[in-house]
Order: structure tokens, then sequence, then C-alpha cells
């Protein structure tokens, strides 16, 4: 899954519908999330954690800001893809037992 917004979701669903290249990957575009009543973007993200990659790419420096804070993101190792990210859940130390 690629949670994305327009200008980068509409070249994503050209190489799918056009092209048809990875097919598997579902692209849930702000709009997307709209009609098909996915959520916000951490409830979609949420939702797919754990069910298959999650990759995010955002232009908005505050909706950046909460991914970092809510989750571990870890930038693509390619120079033409800098602002996606792999989404993973942040690890919590467990709690220590009380003595």
């Amino acid at each position: 899954m690629i949670v994305s917004w327009w200008s980068y979701s509409t070249p994503l669903w050209y190489a799918q519908l056009i092209e048809d290249r990875r097919p598997d990957i579902f692209v849930a575009d702000d709009r997307t999330r709209l009609d098909q009543n996915l959520g916000d973007l951490t409830t979609v993200i949420d939702a797919n954690l754990g069910v298959r990659p999650v990759y995010v790419t955002r232009v908005d420096q505050n909706e950046l800001v909460q991914l970092f804070d809510r989750y571990n993101l870890t930038p693509l190792a390619s120079p033409v893809a800098g602002n996606v990210f792999k989404v993973t859940p942040k690890v919590s130390a467990a709690p220590r037992a009380q003595p």
C-alpha cells in the first residue's frame, strides 16, 4: 500500500491502469480515502500495518512531523524517491516488572 496524495498518485495510477504495472499495490490517495471512507491518514496506515507493507509519500511538513512522531519512517534508498518512506510501528520498551 502506498499512502499518497494527488500529484504522486496520478502517475502511480497511470502505471497501474494504463501500463498494467503493479496491480497488487493499493494507492490510498487523499481522495480515495474520502471516497472509500477509509478514514484519516493515520487510520488508513494503522488498518494496514502488519497486514501488508505500507509506504507513505507526503509533502506537508506538519503531516510528516505527525507521522514521524507516530511511526518509524525509513526513507527508501533511492535518490529518485527521497520523500517515500516505509512505515513500521514504533516499538516501545516493555514495562519493567516492579521489585
